[in-house]
């Protein structure tokens, strides 16, 4: 074969070979761009108010604007006062007005001795029936919050930062408590509250399926909604499975945020750079048991699976609960903490302010994605071993309180009992 005709044969290969390889792109891709730059998580804390619009005034004072804030439970209301104003002054003293803290001092407590929230998670621990929460509840919090507002729409407009509130709502009403059920039977589905604009963006967004409960109550369709208040969101957030009545609208029946506590998931799809709050702890047996009884899902892995999450900045909120309203077990009664003096109820709701202030300014500060700044980080080992190996602190018959291996007595292996912290 000549030189002339093997040259011709190659031209003629690479003549075929060409037009196959022009749908190829060898180029690096350009990451795609998502809707918001800077997305702020709040997840639930209970009732702080302060603290959450701390937060967000914190990183305004370090020209940290968000984008984007997702929030659930308690941690929303600092998003309604913000959403309201969008001032650090005026929103700071609807934080310290009459009027919340009559909503605050409103909360009663129904259920208060100890056996009575036993007979209440014993029924959530029901899972064969159709589950009571309309009723016979722990707690009483007012449909509607008692609070004036310069706005209680969502804001769209460009300049804006948006809010996203986490709910949930109920696939059943009052009629069929006590029914009977399949355990593979879904309850529940996530309620996206946001405004117009924001609301286009989740257009047929599901939730990401939980391999660790594959039947738990909860659909992966979603719902959002925009034509709610931001009070009205609010109220529905933190309306917890068993601990208070759901927010009725329009015949349906809206629950909490719990659903998704830690939705980071849904930040990393819709934002670039993403700032949360840490867990502060593991959860207590009684709220493990809400969560459970409605949505059959444990809150503990919930929360472990949230910190496996790389590429987030972490605030660190241990220690609120030391400044939270929650109501408290003292002796062998619930009781409410909000303070009866007014002038102390401001005053704790200033501290959480300030808490909530400096702790995301602390955030701010670490290195990106670092946790050195975190006072008490849970393992991450505790995800797949939750045990005492990960513990933070442990008994043995030898020793009641342990946090060493090398103390007497206090070998890991004959441990009785531990928490499992970090």
């Amino acid at each position: 074969m000549s030189v002339f005709e093997s040259f011709k044969r190659r031209l003629i290969r690479i003549t075929l070979i060409v037009p196959m390889l022009l749908p190829y792109n060898f180029s690096i891709a350009e990451p795609i761009k998502k809707p918001f730059k800077r997305v702020l998580v709040m997840s639930g804390g209970g009732l702080n108010p302060g603290s959450f619009l701390g937060m967000i005034h914190g990183g305004l004072e370090m020209g940290w604007k968000p984008d984007l804030i997702i929030t659930s439970c308690g941690s929303s209301l600092g998003s309604v006062l913000y959403n309201s104003d969008n001032s650090i002054s005026d929103s700071f003293k609807v934080l310290q007005s009459h009027e919340v803290y009559s909503g605050f001092s409103s909360v009663q407590v129904n259920n208060a001795w100890v056996w009575d929230l036993l007979t209440v998670f014993d029924r959530a621990a029901n899972r064969r029936e159709i589950p009571n929460v309309f009723s016979d509840l722990i707690l009483t919090v007012p449909q509607y919050f008692p609070i004036k507002l310069k706005n209680d729409k969502f804001l769209a407009d460009e300049n804006s930062t948006k809010i996203l509130f986490v709910g949930s709502k109920s696939l059943f009403n009052k009629n069929d408590i006590g029914k009977t059920r399949s355990v593979i039977e879904p309850l529940f589905k996530v309620v996206y509250f946001t405004d117009s604009s924001t609301a286009k963006l989740l257009d047929g967004y599901k939730i990401q399926p939980h391999h660790a409960f594959p039947y738990s109550n909860v659909v992966a369709d979603v719902d959002v909604k925009s034509d709610f208040s931001t009070l009205d969101a609010y109220r529905a957030s933190i309306a917890d499975p068993f601990l208070l009545e759901p927010f009725e609208k329009d015949g349906e029946f809206y629950f909490t945020g719990a659903v998704d506590l830690y939705p980071i998931k849904l930040a990393q799809d819709l934002g670039e750079e993403v700032i949360a709050t840490y867990p502060q702890q593991l959860y207590t047996k009684y709220e493990v048991a809400a969560i459970e009884g409605g949505f059959a899902f444990s809150q503990n892995v919930r929360a472990l699976e949230a910190i496996q999450n790389e590429n987030i900045s972490w605030i660190d909120v241990y220690g609120l609960d030391a400044l939270s309203f929650n109501p408290q077990v003292s002796g062998l009664q619930m009781v409410t903490a909000v303070p009866i003096k007014e002038s102390d109820f401001r005053w704790k709701a200033f501290l959480q302010w300030d808490f909530g202030r400096n702790r995301i300014k602390e955030a701010l500060n670490a290195p990106k994605y670092s946790s050195a700044h975190l006072r008490r980080p849970i393992s991450k080992k505790l995800y797949k071993d939750f045990s005492c190996k990960n513990a933070f602190t442990w008994k043995t018959p030898e020793n009641e309180f342990c946090e060493s291996d090398t103390s007497p007595g206090c070998n890991r292996n004959s441990a009785v009992y531990c928490i499992p912290l970090r």
